[in-house]
């Protein structure tokens, strides 16, 4: 595909899917005068099932079938909201970032910025930081509040992006979030150059879902459901304020967290199961395109 628009320096396919500017740098709706329409970036349908309607955690516990999304990225009503209690849980990912990334003078994507937590790291190391996230507020807290200048807003699975764009590429706590986390990684491996590193860290799939259950500093209580997939929105490891009962997440067993790095030719060179906890709540890991 032949590019037709850039970002920075960047060559680009899709320019009607970023605006970089000291005003408004990302689109798709209406903000701050700038009202433009974006090509489809994967909505999520208003009937997308939730953990189907099987038992769960008990007779009692049934889960409906279906939930009304008011957005078309499912974050975009809770930005706010999450920027205010969880950017601690997505700071664990930062000290993986800087250790294995390391300083650098290339440019690096942060696929699925959100409030741009990372952003701020990834340019503190000497690289062109640029975020992609789906939600438009997720990144309107990024320019706001972490001096984002570079934002697009897209798909993970389908970025504007030629390939070989990127010398690294970092997310965090995203891979619940995605619809699809292997058409993620392959995106991912697209972009990258030969050579260049991909960092994730997100929640440890063995021990932190909605099958698992987490009481005062006990061991996890670990229930049916490790190996569904579909987007819920409940469960008895879901805390009745928490980020999954607002927005929903998809859980992804570490077969198909792992195989999906395998199956999009990225090589892994570390992985890790930091603490303090002894039952680990964070998986890292990094891997290289050949």
């Amino acid at each position: 595909m032949q590019p037709s628009g850039k970002i920075g320096s960047l060559q680009c396919t899709a320019p009607s899917a970023l605006v970089i500017d000291d005003n408004m740098p990302v689109i798709s709706g209406q903000g701050d005068g700038i009202n433009v329409t974006a090509p489809d970036i994967g909505a999520t349908p208003s009937n997308a099932p939730i953990w189907g309607n099987q038992p769960l955690g008990g007779p009692t516990e049934r889960v409906p079938n279906t939930a009304v999304i008011v957005s078309s990225a499912r974050y975009d009503n809770y930005a706010d909201w999450y920027d205010a209690r969880l950017p601690r849980i997505t700071e664990r990912a930062t000290p993986f970032i800087r250790r294995w990334l390391g300083a650098g003078a290339g440019r690096c994507l942060d696929l699925g910025c959100g409030g741009g937590v990372q952003l701020v790291a990834v340019a503190e190391l000497g690289w062109s930081s640029i975020g992609l996230d789906v939600s438009h507020n997720q990144l309107r807290i990024a320019r706001d509040r972490r001096g984002g200048r570079e934002l697009v807003q897209a798909d993970a699975t389908r970025t504007p992006f030629v390939d070989e764009s990127f010398d690294a590429v970092v997310a965090g706590f995203v891979h619940t979030d995605v619809d699809d986390w292997p058409g993620a990684v392959d995106e991912v491996r697209r972009i990258l150059r030969p050579g260049g590193c991909f960092i994730y860290v997100g929640i440890h799939p063995c021990f932190v879902g909605p099958f698992s259950r987490y009481v005062e500093g006990r061991p996890p209580v670990l229930h049916l459901g490790y190996r569904r997939t579909e987007l819920t929105f409940n469960g008895p490891g879901m805390g009745k304020q928490g980020v999954w009962r607002r927005v929903g997440g998809r859980h992804t067993p570490l077969a198909v967290l792992l195989q999906a790095l395998i199956d999009a030719g990225l090589r892994l060179e570390h992985i890790e199961e930091p603490g303090p906890e002894d039952y680990p709540r964070t998986l890292a890991l990094a891997a290289k395109r050949g």
